[in-house]
């Protein structure tokens, strides 16, 4: 079973001569796994943290059972149980389900165990694959989409757990339904007799195998802490303390070992017993427990302890965070590419062997290991007579990349007696991972692998910001380090920023305790730490003014001595401070560390490269900054400024393109490749503007690297490094043609069906099977997901095994049994085309099928019932007829006479609406006229689908960034650096773009970037704006800001909307926009009640493109526009702007002056002329917080936020005469509590907590609940925001309904359009952890019924 045995333990008694491991057989799956939740976010932007851990990783591999010579596995990509024979890989036999099965199958006296997400639990025979029984305690089931598949609201996630004859398993998703926990018969599958039972619970999730001790149940949650439950009953006993995660594992002594949790990860014991905490392990990704030693695993080292002492016995460095077991005398690791086995003695290494892929799954049995990987494969290694153990000095150690290292240049000495640490980054300088100190005995000790690179002749260490740096020491008493003077200096180069990233340090910083020194970077800008005991009693950061480039060499370096700290970036002062005096105060323990910053509760690990560092006991003078800087020159490539772009698109499963411009016709190449040891290189000699490359074999979650480079006047410039991450690509599999070729008849229909429908993504319900040939013609010429239905159980069974032999099973096409087609149990309004069979001679096709239609998306799905002339089969008028009157759709009959088909096309469902710009509509009133059928609390709604795209896909919740847009039954998600086309109704990924320079946040004190209609998307970027084709991403066209104007280019788009044949935007200076969203509340999370993230952007001038020329139609300019001011409404233009003189004259459009207070003018343009209609001075409450309009009908809505108080003032739209105004005290200072902004529905006026008549100003009864963070959106009758969880508020009775553990972003990323409320992942990297982290969309009940 998984993990061994029943408290996944991961430890088994068989002993493998680890070292005598051979290669035996690979297993190869046409289909990589097909995990549940794509995750976790890449970064907690907000505290500072990368690399956040998973706490729902319970399937990225098909992991294995063994019983004698058959191997057994499940599998989430085709809904199957497989067995194979351990010895030769050839499969025995299959079993398919309805839905994904993830945990590995549990054997038991022949029988074979297992959940699916088809929300049944099954018992087969081990031999044949058989059914013996299955077993489903769900009180329906109706299916809802999950990325893309039907399942069942209430999976089996949890495997099967057999003891004592009763088999136990759990089915539940979603924490605001209803969960089950099982026990059943083992034989007959049914819960009778003593310890059976099914216990139905409220506001759990069960994610990952179950596990028992001799009287508990322990049921991982995914996100949130593991429950507990009495075996006997089900009886609930409560949660553990401390994070989620999917690792858990129950001790022999009854203690239960759980985590990674989140944030940067630990392993918390606790009592079985009590659920009291006992101890925490920082950094475990999974740990074994032998007795009295554990082992536990962590990104970059496999560590024994002793559990009594909590004392290290030894320690291994390597990268093998993924998966370990114990199997004898040696601990088997998984890593990415590679295993490790490990002497559980002393660490030694034994052996490694190759993997494809990341080795999460690990097993030993049956006189082998087998390893299972995120690319689809199983690795079987045996024993072999003629393998050579590997040695220990070629694991985790030096590596140099594929293209042979320059010499080593010679090392000039460095005669000071005040040196005390120097190290070189070059081979003659390094032994194994040993780093010779030039200065002293202070060597420094690579953690990791040493990758060295050469660098215009140079030699450098390369450290990839994971699991990387050179350790000096983790005793600050046993070293020699500066006292009363120092100075820290580096040449180095960094790749990707951290809220606090270290160069060399020797620091503590927790919060309240802060000692030693950094010479480091925060964000973008270089700083110098220092803490004198004399000082400030906190350590003083003395940070550039200016930021760095990234992937640019630089000389940096920090001085103090002992009255003033000064900082140098390449031999120029960059900022001085004397808060810090007297000798350096240090830690009583910490890390003197090299590539990171380290303390007791933090490491974050530098991805970058250094070729020199030193310490001095003195202070370096500003002439020897200057002759420093000079020294190690390595100058690096001069910036290439692109045009436009890169934007890049994937290509099929490994595959890319990417696209840019330049301004001039030039030759240019792109290099390529995981990272600069590994570069490949595109070149194209022909000079011109738009240039094309194509990226050929990539990895299946890959991240790689590239840069363009161009040759301008002889010199060869190059960009910043850009990202290619292959986890967002959302291509489905391609259908493979079998060895006969296609079928040409079926050929025939399928393309005839895909012409008259015009559909060709999404999903398709094919009704009747003809042993799945027509299924899979449709999903070889379309990009859409084929579901078969039929109701004979025995064609279903001959079409799934005949499907499963293509190779695309469950991915692209599946097989499904249904007792009528009047009954078909997936969900409503969902299906972009639905296709009766004309291969099928029996037809079951019921003369009602307005069941079958209602399954059809709203927006433009098509149903085509009838015959093909290419059958021969003909469906009689008067049937056609009948549908067309039942379906009650506008729909008509195409075809030939002799085999007509009805056609329905179903278009928006009464009541909708979209949401095409920022705030609903360009009239800012967060109303884009959706009703969602009157529905106002959580209850009235049901999720439509849920899934892609995840957490990983955004900046984070934090930086208040662009909503999601919505038209045409379309769902567009701006990530970072990424656009995302979405069905709104089904969630099917249409298209993705992965465009680096699309970032803007902010936007309270700024406006969107984007906009949408029915046909195109509409992004600014720089100083275009690009429209895409909203149903496939193909650019259209590019429009320029100020075409043809000398000064475009030292301009930005700025604001943006489209009105019918117009494009209006707005320019503002180049790089005014908010870019950054890593940090705090003065920072990335834009919560701050004075400083820089509140001053406000302005735009210089206003105009109008047309759509389709792009021809200018007018400019108006005068004073400076406040974006968030911005409102369009009946053709008319309405802002503030001012008009003093300083603020005009101001080089910044990102003003936080106070004069921007004053000269204040209200102004309505007529939108087709650009002329003024008329213009009123105002005098407003200085709105230093934010400021904000909206546009009502009859009326203007403006909100200042200030002096701890909202003002709010209204205005005729006619005549921008004063109508009402009033104010009122802030909820709080902080998380939103100052940043409401209005929002209009008809007459009502809503500013949190308050509501108005809009036109009077007369206070109504409701209040808004307080909230969190974020805005709201509205529909006629409720308000959706944020209020720790998504939160619907009645607007007819004031009470308000959540959905738990369903956190949006700290913005606005929930919106109802296309009768659903939608609300795609954007609160992932909350420090909390617990949020589901998913997309998901809801739809009003009323559809279900």
């Amino acid at each position: 079973m998984y993990q061994h045995d029943n408290r996944r333990s991961g430890h088994s008694t068989e002993n493998l001569p680890a070292t005598q491991l051979g290669e035996d057989w690979t297993y190869h799956s046409s289909l990589a796994p097909h995990q549940a939740w794509y995750g976790p976010a890449k970064w907690d932007a907000y505290a500072g943290i990368r690399g956040l851990k998973s706490m729902r990783n319970y399937d990225p591999a098909f992991h294995v059972t063994v019983v004698g010579h058959s191997l057994f596995f499940g599998s989430s990509a085709d809904d199957s149980v497989h067995c194979l024979d351990s010895r030769t890989a050839v499969e025995k036999w299959s079993f398919i389900t309805d839905g994904p099965v993830r945990i590995a199958p549990s054997y038991l006296d022949g029988k074979l165990y297992f959940g699916s997400d088809d929300g049944h639990a099954y018992c087969i025979d081990a031999e044949t694959g058989r059914l013996i029984w299955k077993f489903s305690p769900s009180p329906e089931h109706r299916q809802t989409l999950h990325n893309g598949r039907f399942i069942s609201f209430w999976p089996c996630r949890t495997g099967v757990l057999l003891d004592g004859g009763t088999a136990y398993f759990a089915t539940g998703l979603l924490p605001w339904k209803q969960s089950f926990l099982c026990a059943v018969d083992a034989q007959t599958g049914k819960p009778e007799g003593p310890g059976r039972f099914v216990r139905e619970l409220d506001g759990v999730t069960f994610e990952g195998a179950l596990l028992a001790s001799s009287e508990r149940l322990i049921s991982p949650q995914g996100r949130v802490a593991p429950l507990l439950f009495e075996k006997a009953d089900g009886r609930p006993l409560g949660s553990l303390e401390g994070g989620g995660g999917c690792f858990v594992l129950v001790t022999e002594d009854s203690h239960v070992l759980h985590g990674p949790g989140n944030k940067t990860g630990w392993i918390q014991e606790s009592s079985e017993t009590d659920r009291s905490k006992i101890a925490t392990i920082e950094g475990g990704n999974a740990m074994i427990v032998r007795g009295n030693i554990a082992y536990v695993l962590s990104d970059d080292t496999v560590v024994a302890m002793d559990r009594k002492e909590r004392k290290e016995l030894w320690r291994h460095t390597g990268s093998y965070p993924f998966s370990i077991i114990l199997a004898g005398d040696a601990l088997y690791a998984g890593g990415k590419d590679a295993v490790v086995a490990l002497s559980a003695d002393d660490g030694r290494v034994l052996w490694r062997g190759a993997v494809s892929g990341r080795a999460y799954g690990l097993a030993v049995a049956d006189g082998a290991l087998f390893a299972s990987t995120d690319q689809g494969t199983i690795h079987s290694f045996r024993p072999k007579t003629d393998t050579v153990a590997t040695p220990l000095a070629a694991v985790g150690t030096t590596t140099t990349p594929d293209k042979p290292l320059e010499p080593a240049q010679p090392v000039l000495s460095v005669n000071d007696p005040d040196l005390l640490g120097r190290w070189v980054f070059q081979e003659d300088q390094i032994t194994d991972r040993d780093v010779r100190n030039l200065a002293g005995n202070q060597d420094g000790t690579v953690i990791g692998k040493t990758t060295l690179m050469s660098v215009e002749g140079m030699q450098v260490l390369q450290l990839n910001g994971k699991s990387q740096s050179v350790l000096v020491t983790a005793n600050l008493k046993s070293r020699d380090l500066p006292v009363h003077q120092m100075t820290a200096e580096a040449w180095v180069r960094i790749n990707q920023v951290l809220e606090w990233g270290g160069i060399i340090g020797a620091i503590q910083d927790d919060g309240d305790v802060e000692n030693g020194w950094l010479l480091g970077y925060r964000d973008r800008k270089f700083a110098f730490a220092i803490a004198g005991k004399d000082g400030s009693g906190r350590l003083t950061y003395v940070t550039a003014g200016t930021e760095f480039e990234l992937g640019r060499w630089y000389h940096v370096m920090g001085t103090y001595d002992g009255q003033e700290a000064r900082l140098y970036v390449n031999g120029a002062l960059a900022q001085t401070s004397t808060l810090e005096k007297g000798p350096i105060r240090y830690p009583d323990r910490g890390f003197y560390e090299i590539g990171a910053y380290h303390d007791a509760n933090e490491h974050y690990r530098m991805n970058g490269m250094l070729r020199e560092v030193r310490v001095y006991r003195r202070s370096l003078t500003p002439t020897e900054a200057v002759a420093h800087a000079r020294e190690n020159a390595i100058q690096g490539k001069r910036n290439f400024q692109l045009a436009a772009g890169p934007i890049l698109e994937f290509t099929g499963l490994d595959g890319a393109v990417v696209r840019w411009e330049t301004n001039e016709p030039v030759p240019t190449l792109l290099e390529w490749g995981t990272d600069e040891s590994d570069m490949r290189t595109i070149s194209d000699d022909r000079p011109k503007t738009r240039h094309t490359a194509i990226l050929e074999n990539l990895g299946r979650h890959r991240t790689y690297q590239y840069v363009v480079k161009g040759l301008v006047n002889g010199e060869l410039l190059e960009t910043s490094p850009y990202e290619c991450d292959t986890f967002f690509n959302y291509n489905l599999p391609p259908v493979p043609m079998d060895s006969q070729g296609a079928d040409q008849q079926h050929s025939r229909v399928a393309e005839e069906i895909l012409h008259r429908s015009g559909v060709t993504a999404g999903i398709c319900l094919l009704l009747g099977s003809d042993h799945g040939k027509l299924g899979l013609e449709l999903a070889r010429r379309s990009e859409m997901r084929v579901v078969v239905v039929d109701t004979d159980l025995a064609r279903i069974e001959t079409t799934r095994k005949a499907l499963q032999s293509s190779g695309v099973y469950g991915a692209r096409v599946a097989a499904r049994w249904v007792a009528s087609f009047s009954e078909i149990p997936f969900t409503q309004s969902s299906v972009n085309l639905i296709v009766s069979n004309p291969f099928r001679a029996d037809d079951q096709i019921p003369d009602d099928v307005a069941a079958i239609a209602q399954l059809l998306r709203p927006d433009g799905g098509v149903a085509l019932l009838g015959a093909s002339a290419d059958t021969g089969a003909v469906a009689a008028p008067a049937r056609a007829s009948a549908w067309i009157q039942s379906a009650r759709f506008v729909s008509g009959v195409t075809g030939t006479s002799s085999a007509p088909w009805a056609r329905f096309d179903r278009g928006a469902l009464p009541g909708t609406g979209k949401w095409s710009h920022q705030y609903g509509t360009a009239d800012n009133s967060a109303f884009g006229g959706e009703s969602l059928m009157g529905a106002t609390r959580t209850e009235e709604f049901e999720v439509q689908w849920m899934g892609r795209p995840g957490p990983r896909a955004q900046p984070d919740r934090n930086g208040r960034k662009p909503s999601p847009l919505s038209a045409n039954g379309r769902l567009f998600v701006q990530g970072l650096h990424r656009v995302i086309g979405l069905d709104a109704h089904n969630g099917s990924v249409l298209w993705s773009r992965e465009i680096p320079a699309l970032q803007r946040f902010n936007m309270p004190r700024d406006c969107s970037n984007w906009c949408v209609d029915d046909e195109s998307v509409y992004i600014a970027i720089d100083g275009q704006c690009l429209r895409f084709n909203a149903a496939t991403g193909q650019v259209s066209k590019e429009y320029s800001v100020l075409p043809g104007a000398e000064t475009a280019s030292a301009h930005e788009w700025s604001y943006i909307s489209i009105q019918g044949d117009q494009l209006i935007g707005s320019t503002i200076k180049q790089g005014n926009s908010f870019t950054d969203y890593w940090g705090g509340s003065d920072a990335g999370w834009y919560d701050a009640t004075s400083g820089p993230a509140t001053y406000k952007v302005c735009s210089e001038q206003l105009f109008s493109l047309d759509r389709e020329s792009g021809e200018t139609r007018w400019i108006y300019r005068n004073g400076r526009i406040i974006n968030s001011t911005l409102s369009i409404g009946d053709n008319h233009a309405y802002f503030v702007e001012c008009r003093n003189a300083k603020v005009l004259a101001s080089p910044s459009d990102r003003v936080g002056l106070p004069e921007l207070w004053e000269n204040l003018f209200l102004v309505n343009l007529d939108l087709g002329t650009g002329k003024v209609v008329w213009e009123q001075p105002i005098a407003p409450v200085p709105g230093e917080v934010v400021f904000y309009m909206a546009c009502g009908t009859k009326a203007l809505a403006l909100v200042s936020s200030g002096s701890k108080s909202y003002n709010v003032y209204t205005y005729g739209v006619t005549d921008g005469k004063p109508l009402w105004n009033t104010s009122f005290a802030w909820l709080k200072d902080n998380h939103g509590g100052h940043m409401a902004r209005p929002a209009i529905v008809g007459n009502t006026l809503y500013v949190r907590p308050q509501v108005f008549d809009l036109l009077t100003g007369v206070l109504k009864e409701q209040t808004i609940p307080g909230g969190g963070c974020g805005t709201y959106a509205a529909t006629l009758n409720a308000l959706f925001f944020r209020n720790s969880n998504v939160t619907v508020w009645s607007a007819d009775g004031g009470e308000s309904s959540s959905w738990s553990r369903l956190r949006p972003d700290c913005w606005l990323s929930t919106i109802p359009a296309a009768g659903l409320l939608l609300s795609p992942e954007a609160g992932g990297g909350c420090s909390c952890g617990s949020w589901m982290e998913t997309s998901l969309a809801f739809a009003p009940i009323v559809k279900f019924k």
